[in-house]
């Protein structure tokens, strides 16, 4: 972790702000979905846990439901898959006592003589009625499966860690480069790109998730300093995240004296993968391949942040030229509204300048299924040195594409541009 833990803490309070306003606007489709009466995404969560995989129900739902995203990493041409299966097996009582959650249990990484890794499910053991027993119910429900699945199986850890083994690293690399910055940042990542085809529920849960991750980013030191109490970090977790009793201490445990700062490193590194991205797609235009670029990343295996982004600018960048290219807009541009939700902007740039009069400029954006600004225009002007300015920031904007149906759809956006003063 490289980062000072203000700029952290900041960062992952504005992340969960975020996600919070994210899971409300879906909540309401999962509970139509489910035939809900709530609409709060706090009670929709307590809904769809009722929804528990019990003993032998569980490994056929996990079965099925990897191939579900093997399918969906086909046809959104992903990444590249190996064709093997991947291995999934129930955890034995013992492991499942150490290891609530769903976990992906690595392969050796030197001396391996053909083993695979195996993404490991934990039983789920109904408790006695009147138990006082904390019982976890956050990973053993059905609309769960989805995030789970693409974080520890495929595309993430399970990918991951084999195919180091298959396609070979150095022994150096091997045994000296783990950082789990990056690898629970692939792991976040990989959540990241398969959420925008998983069903709404399956939606809601991996941004539940992703909520959890980014208040383990600010929990987490605030708790080292001080700033809030185990107890008020507790409630949190249970009212905000949604976790179990169970779980909520837990997490509390860690971040205090199981593995004080470990928490932090999903959020850090996805926010750093993210960012890795957005550079290289900025730097390639509509050259950037996402398919490659996740196949290139893969086959580094476990690097820091910085050492993966050298990898990536001195020997994929140059594999593909950047080219100064006019972006054609697509034929149809949905507008937002009548069952097509609005695009989320998760990059922005603002330009320097000072728009002395005539205010901030407004910017129709055409904004693909990608989540790229293929172009922009504008519709309100301020001067024209600033209206350029303004117009060249908006294409370097990323979103999560606006969805339609389930689908990531092209939508058409009006945007105002703050400009930065100097």
């Amino acid at each position: 972790m490289d980062i000072p833990a203000e700029k952290l803490r900041a960062m992952a309070h504005a992340a969960f702000n975020d996600i919070q306003k994210q899971m409300q606007e879906i909540a309401p489709a999962v509970a139509k979905q489910h035939g809900l009466t709530a609409t709060d995404y706090r009670d929709v969560i307590r809904e769809l846990k009722k929804e528990q995989l019990v003993g032998d129900a569980i490994l056929p739902h996990y079965k099925q439901r990897l191939a579900d995203i093997e399918k969906i990493i086909q046809e959104k041409d992903l990444l590249s898959l190996p064709a093997r299966p991947a291995r999934i097996r129930i955890s034995t009582d013992a492991e499942a006592a150490i290891q609530p959650a769903p976990h992906m249990e690595p392969p050796r990484l030197i001396g391996n003589t053909g083993e695979q890794g195996a993404f490991v499910l934990p039983l789920n053991i109904p408790t006695a009625p009147g138990s006082k027993e904390k019982k976890y119910d956050d990973f053993t429900f059905a609309a769960a499966s989805w995030t789970l699945t693409a974080h520890e199986a495929r595309p993430g850890h399970e990918l991951q860690f084999d195919s180091m083994v298959e396609h070979g690293v150095s022994q150096a690399r091997a045994l000296y480069a783990f950082n789990s910055t990056n690898v629970e940042g692939w792991g976040l990542y990989s959540e990241w790109i398969t959420k925008p085809f998983m069903p709404p529920d399956g939606q809601l849960i991996s941004l539940q998730h992703r909520l959890l991750r980014s208040a383990r980013a600010y929990l987490d030191p605030e708790l080292q300093a001080g700033v809030v109490t185990p107890e008020q970090a507790k409630e949190i977790l249970m009212k905000d995240v949604v976790l179990s009793d169970a779980m909520a201490t837990q997490e509390v445990e860690r971040y205090t004296f199981r593995a004080p700062g470990q928490a932090t490193s999903y959020f850090y590194g996805y926010s750093r993968l993210l960012d890795l991205r957005g550079e290289v797609e900025r730097l390639l235009g509509p050259r950037f391949d996402q398919h490659k670029f996740h196949d290139f990343i893969l086959a580094q295996g476990l690097l820091p942040p910085d050492l993966l982004r050298k990898a990536v600018m001195d020997q994929f960048v140059p594999t593909l030229k950047p080219v100064v290219a006019s972006r054609r807009t697509p034929k149809k541009f949905y507008t937002v509204g009548g069952g097509v939700s609005a695009p989320r902007i998760i990059r922005e740039t603002n330009p320097k300048g000072f728009a002395k009069t005539g205010g901030m400029p407004a910017v129709r954006a055409y904004v693909d299924e990608k989540g790229d600004v293929v172009k922009a225009e504008i519709v309100r002007a301020s001067n024209p040195d600033l209206d350029k300015e303004a117009i060249e920031a908006v294409r370097q904007w990323k979103f999560e594409p606006a969805m339609k149906d389930g689908e990531p759809v092209p939508v058409v956006i009006a945007v105002e541009v703050n400009f930065k003063l100097y």
